[in-house]
This record gives structure tokens, sequence and C-alpha cells, in this order.
């Protein structure tokens, strides 16, 4: 009986196989006559049939989890507007936006979207055109009876251009119709004092001139320091005039001098006449020359001082 029995629950174990798609060894049930409990869910595998004896169904495995829809891509961002041209001179044209970048897929199972390429930034605008520059003032030269008619006449006593002395004549010359008083005349000579020590002044000689005669006249002069200083000048002469037997400058008359001023110890004082404003070497005769001002109570009325 024994041997019987054991042959018989040999068979029914063979049943039980061919009825579920796989055995798994481990998971057989004990023998009777309940149902065996479903097995649980497998990752992408059948469950296994109940391998005891008896009437049990081998449960049925759960189906592997489906793959997770990828995520779509993002949409790209839009490209940004270019810069507008900065003011200036012509303006310059606004760069371009640049174009957005595609989204990246995303996903395990299936495949992103691709976002959208973003659209590119419009080009700046073109900035304005600079607005012309104002042109420069026109110093312009007291033009020889331009103002009462008056003018200079300079002549250039020591032309070299490095000179213990700085010498020459001048003649303030009135072609006008009107008259002035001697008085009221002021002359200046621009130069740059070389070794900045105060120059020793010379007179020549001195006169007005009337109708082929002579009369005596005082010429006082006064060293004037520019500051700041000028083009080729830091120093001026400024000459005051004065006849006590003419007191007026008619028409076609002159204030006529000369004169010289050197350093205290000329030589080793010596002036580099070349970067002096009011110097011309090649003035050897009277010439008129608007590098030397005439003033008339305080008026520029011939001449134009250093820029």
């Amino acid at each position: 009986m024994l041997k019987r029995a054991l042959v018989i629950a040999a068979a029914l174990a063979w049943v039980g196989c061919a009825e579920g798609e796989q055995i798994d060894p481990s998971s057989t049930q004990a023998a009777g006559a309940s149902t065996g409990t479903a097995g649980q869910a497998g990752v992408s595998t059948n469950g296994s049939g109940g391998s005891s004896a008896g009437d049990s169904a081998g449960s049925g495995g759960n189906n592997g989890q489906s793959g997770n829809n990828g995520q779509s891509g993002g949409g790209g961002q839009s490209g940004s507007h270019g810069q507008s041209g900065g003011n200036g001179q012509s303006g310059g044209n606004g760069q371009s936006g640049s174009a957005g970048s595609g989204g990246a897929p995303q996903g395990d199972a299936s495949t992103g979207t691709a976002g959208h390429g973003g659209s590119a930034g419009s080009g700046g605008s073109g900035g304005a055109s600079g607005s012309a520059g104002a042109g420069g003032s026109v110093v312009t030269t007291t033009d020889a009876g331009s103002v009462d008619g008056f003018q200079v006449l300079y002549a250039n006593l020591k032309t070299n251009v490095r000179s213990p002395y700085i010498e020459c004549e001048l003649h303030a010359k009135n072609g006008g119709s009107t008259t002035a008083a001697v008085s009221d005349l002021k002359l200046r000579y621009y130069f740059t004092n070389d070794f900045a020590k105060p120059p020793q002044f010379m007179l020549n000689w001195s006169h007005v001139s009337s109708s082929g005669s002579q009369s005596d006249m005082t010429v006082t002069p006064t060293v004037n320091a520019i500051a700041p200083a000028k083009s080729n000048a830091d120093t001026y002469i400024e000459f005051s005039l004065a006849s006590p037997s003419h007191t007026n400058l008619s028409p076609n008359e002159s204030a006529d001098f000369s004169w010289q001023i050197q350093g205290p110890d000329p030589a080793q004082d010596v002036y580099t006449q070349n970067n002096d404003y009011s110097w011309d070497a090649a003035k050897s005769s009277p010439q008129p020359w608007d590098h030397i001002v005439l003033l008339r109570g305080g008026t520029v009325i011939w001449g134009a001082p250093p820029p």
C-alpha cells in the first residue's frame, strides 16, 4: 500500500506540471483541496503554478510593467532681440538674436518630442548718425584800415635764431581819417622768456614823424607774464607812448621807435627767437606785421594776440 501511494502522488505531480507553464520548485504548495493563492507580480515574467498535489491551480504571474512614456521635449527659448546701435557718427547695426536651442528628448521607453527652436532675435536698429561737430572759430587779423585805419610796421634787427638780444623797430601808423592822442596808443611784443630772468630794456631812438619832420616821443616799457602761457609766448612787453610837443597822431603820421632787450648776462643769457610769437626773421625792413598788437584806449585796433 505504501508503495502504491507513492506512485499515485508522483502521477499527480506530473499532471500539475503539465498544466502550469513554468515550475519554480521552491514555490510548491502543500497537498489539499484548497485552491492555490495567486503568485506575486513579477517584472516581465509569468507567475509559477502551484506544485502541490491535488486540485490547486498554479497562479498566473503578472505581466511586466510597461515602459513609461517619454516626456515631451521642452520648447526652445526664443532668441533675444539684438541691441540697438549706439549714437555717434553713423550708427552701427544691432546684433542679431541667437536662435533658441531645441528641447532634449527624455523618457525610458518612448522618444521625447524635440523642442521647437527659438525664433531668431530681430536685428537691432541702426544708431542715429552723430551730429556734425561745430566748426572752429576763426581768428582774423585786423586788416589795415579796418579799425580807424591804423597798422603796425615791423623791422627785425636781430634775425639770428639764437641771440643775446631781441631788437626791432616799430611804427604805429595812422592810415585813416581820424586823429588819435599819442598817449592813447600802446603796442605789445610777444615772446618766450627762455631764461626766466627780468630783461633789461634799452631804447635806441623814438619820435613822431609828421610831413618830413620829427618830434620827440617817450616810450615806457612794461614786462608782463602771460598766465597761462600762450602758443610761443609766455611774456609780452607793452610800450606806452607820449609826446609833449606832438600830442595827437593825425592821418598819415606815425609814432616810430627802435628798442632792444637783453638778459642780465648776455654772455650766458641767450634767447631762442624762433619760438617767439612776434619774431619774424624774413622782415628785415619795415612791413605790416599782425603779430604786433596796437591798442587805442585799451581796445585792439591792429593785430591779433597769440592764440
